[in-house]
């Protein structure tokens, strides 16, 4: 990136964009999420949740997944099944699944259901599908921050 179109290049090496990456051996550029969004556990633990949302929604059983962790001993992740009939046993086990491939301090202990999906109609996502981090966190606060209420996950 040099600029935008009609104002003067950039000076530098390189344009600031918060996103996270790295460079395999190779030369390719691979991307692992967006600074702003990367939360610190109670642990001190670094925990990109694109990272961890992407392995829960790569099993067959979950179609979204928001994961958070702020200042919290043990990551917490809300989850929407790819069918209605899905079982929580059946999400249980994906995420125990997805756990498997992630460190420690990534991992999922906790997780509940939800009730409905996240849609652009109820502020959720945006309307390319990302997830609106701030307003689920607002709308779900109670849940991702009580030690009430919640499914534990075995791994």
């Amino acid at each position: 990136m040099l600029g935008y179109l009609g104002e003067p290049p950039e000076p530098g090496d390189g344009w600031h964009s918060g996103d996270l990456g790295q460079f395999d051996a190779e030369g390719f550029l691979y991307l692992n999420g967006c600074k702003k969004h990367q939360f610190v556990t109670s642990f001190g633990r670094n925990v990109n949740p694109e990272w961890v949302e992407a392995e829960l929604t790569q099993r067959s059983h979950i179609a979204q997944a928001f994961v958070y962790g702020e200042a919290l001993p043990s990551n917490r992740a809300l989850v929407w099944p790819h069918k209605p009939d899905c079982s929580d046993a059946e999400l249980a086990a994906a995420i125990a699944q997805a756990n498997q491939a992630l460190p420690d301090y990534a991992q999922v202990r906790h997780w509940t259901r939800l009730e409905q999906p996240f849609t652009p109609a109820n502020g959720l996502l945006t309307a390319n599908g990302r997830p609106r981090r701030e307003a689920i966190v607002e709308r779900y606060r109670q849940w991702l921050t009580s030690s009430d209420h919640c499914e534990e996950s075995t791994s």
